[in-house]
């Protein structure tokens, strides 16, 4: 009888992991274009040697995943799947270790099988396996840290652990930033052993000269493009805003369950159990969570959408915990009260590419190329005007009257100033490939529009327009 649960046990989990390999598969080989924010980094990435420094534009990224992404773009071309293939290749690589984690923190079989299904489905894991941002390696970093870091004991390591362990920690903030944490955390577990302190100096040299000529200055390029961006994500000494963090991160972690009362009572039951656990991991995971914490509630470091995505695996792990506890029943019907639109429609749903890629540069501008007249005039609103750089240099199709529609401060009557001041008599190419959501101005060139005499091309969520003055 237990051969055969455990058979059934393994049976499930293999094909939990096979679904979780076919939905971001499935999606890195649908994945033909760039998005703005990917073209952004990748327009950095090709006009840059010197990727330890500031990369402006808004861009930040680790510089050793970087180098890794442009060389494997020198070798194989700056392709979409080419340049996706390390975030596609850590998200699968994270499934498994993932898996590792559970075993070693979680007590029940049921505790497991249900993690990993959560990691799997998660629609933001999926999401960034296939976009060519670092915030899958962070999950991946994240989760190793979370294997392996518990069981450091650094009074233990002999002369050559020891210097390889400080050669990891020292490389592991250029792969990955939020790594500092974990990092931080194992410092911490291990504060009265000597050997921490002669670790810790070289460390903090090389992370204060990091910070000083590529984090701050980086920090500051974005308050200039973005000032604000990321405030949701930082918290002040009140228990509504600290609820107001974790309802924020639990709705997207686990988009689109909406029940997120019960992930919270689950998340708060699973830090009492970590407390009560007393065990290395345990601890371990207090302090990271505390790290994290401070990091928001000081303005650090914002526990926020996708730059908070390294935690999603923490919040898993807490909020399936309760069910190793005697009140396992009570815990199962919160669970699945807080993900009971995980079912047979969305895995539906998230087999489909249409439900990530929403967005569609690269085909509308061949439409442009395809009409182009050599007098033609062609407008980007601020969300797509790097599409357009990037996708023109791709397609070789590089006119002379291009720019960027200014519409500021982004309200009706600006969009109708501008657009009013069009010169008459001429043809313009309106590409809107995608909108900022704080930023917004299509529904404005739209308005606009309704007496015109246009043609309208469409692609997904993306709109093409030619109109003649």
């Amino acid at each position: 009888m237990e051969k055969y649960k455990n058979s059934l046990y393994y049976l499930i989990l293999s094909l939990i992991v096979i679904l979780g390999i076919y939905l971001r598969t499935n999606l890195f080989l649908s994945s033909s274009v760039f998005e703005d924010d990917e073209c952004r980094l990748l327009i950095t990435l090709l006009n840059k040697t010197a990727l330890f420094l500031p990369l402006g534009d808004a861009q930040s990224a680790p510089p050793l995943f970087l180098y890794a992404s442009k060389f494997l773009g020198y070798i194989f071309g700056f392709k979409e799947q080419v340049m996706k293939f390390i975030p596609f290749a850590a998200s699968i690589a994270g499934i498994f270790v993932f898996y590792k984690v559970c075993t070693g923190y979680l007590n029940k079989k049921l505790s497991i099988i249900i993690s990993l299904l959560i990691f799997t489905l998660s629609k933001p894991l999926i999401a960034f396996s296939c976009i060519f941002k670092q915030y899958s390696t962070d999950v991946l970093i994240g989760l190793l840290c979370l294997y392996y870091f518990p069981k450091i004991n650094i009074k233990d390591l002999n002369l050559k652990k020891t210097v390889i362990l400080s050669a990891i920690l020292i490389v592991l903030p250029f792969i990955s930033l939020p790594s500092l944490f974990f990092i931080s955390a194992l410092f911490i577990q291990n504060i009265r052993c000597r050997k921490t302190g002669i670790i810790l100096i070289p460390f903090l040299i090389t992370m204060g000269l990091y910070y000083c000529f590529n984090l701050h200055p980086s920090q500051i390029n974005l308050n200039e493009y973005f000032p604000n961006y990321w405030d949701d994500g930082f918290w002040s000494l009140s228990v509504k805003e600290f609820i107001r963090i974790l309802l924020i991160n639990i709705k997207f972690y686990f988009i689109p369950n909406s029940l997120s009362l019960f992930s919270v009572i689950l998340l708060g039951w699973g830090v009492y159990c970590c407390i009560a656990d007393k065990n290395k991991t345990s601890n371990f995971i207090l302090i990271v969570c505390s790290l994290v914490l401070l990091a928001s509630l000081l303005g650090i470091y914002p526990l926020c959408g996708r730059v908070g995505l390294y935690f999603i695996s923490i919040f898993i792990l807490l909020i399936i915990k309760p069910l190793d506890t005697k009140f396992f029943a009570l815990a199962l019907i919160f669970i699945l009260l807080s993900f009971y639109r995980y079912n047979l429609s969305y895995i539906n749903e998230i087999s489909n590419e249409t439900s990530f890629i929403t967005y569609s540069p690269k085909k509308l501008m061949l439409v442009i190329k395809e009409n182009f007249r050599v007098d033609d005039t062609i407008l980007c609103n601020s969300a797509s005007s790097a599409s357009w750089i990037f996708y023109s240099g791709m397609l070789k199709f590089m006119p002379e009257n291009v720019y960027e529609m200014d519409m500021k401060p982004y309200s009706k009557e600006a969009a109708f100033n501008y657009l009013n001041n069009l010169k008459k008599g001429q043809n313009y190419w309106i590409y809107l490939i995608k909108d900022y959501k704080k930023s917004p101005v299509s529904n404005f060139v739209t308005d606009w529009l309704k007496d015109k005499n246009v043609q309208t091309y469409t692609d997904r969520n993306s709109t093409l327009y030619y109109v003649r003055l």
